[in-house]
């Protein structure tokens, strides 16, 4: 049998169009909910958690690094 939707499929825009940019996108959502966990990954044999905020100063590092020793503007 063929399933039908009882209503037409009306997409969503999602967060990021909201803003002006990745870097605008981030700093929001590291405002609304910077102390919860953003990413986890494998290190040592575990997984460990990165929030909003440490993920926000990791790519601010990241950055000035790149800034810093590459020039990249």
């Amino acid at each position: 049998p063929v399933h039908t939707s009882p209503s037409p499929f009306e997409p969503r825009p999602s967060e990021g169009i909201n803003h002006a940019n990745v870097v605008a996108m981030l700093a929001a959502r590291v405002r609304r909910s910077g102390s919860t966990t953003a990413l986890r990954h494998r290190a040592a044999g575990s997984w460990r958690a990165l929030t909003w905020a440490q993920w926000w100063n990791r790519s601010r590092a990241l950055a000035a690094g790149l800034v810093e020793q590459l020039g990249v503007q």
